[in-house]
């Protein structure tokens, strides 16, 4: 739970509050495969719950 909170603070909240751009594609493919990541755990632990 906690990864999840903080990666969510790490890639959310500043563009939340402010314009962010990624001067660094590998930055911000890194963030798009960070947040993958994490959307595919849950699902597996979705589908897990389900059973």
């Amino acid at each position: 739970m906690m990864l999840f909170k903080g990666a969510y603070a790490v890639l959310r909240n500043p563009s939340g509050h402010r314009e962010v751009s990624f001067d660094d594609v590998t930055e911000a493919s890194e963030a798009v495969l960070t947040a993958s990541l994490l959307m595919r755990m849950l699902d597996k632990i979705e589908k897990r719950l389900s059973s």
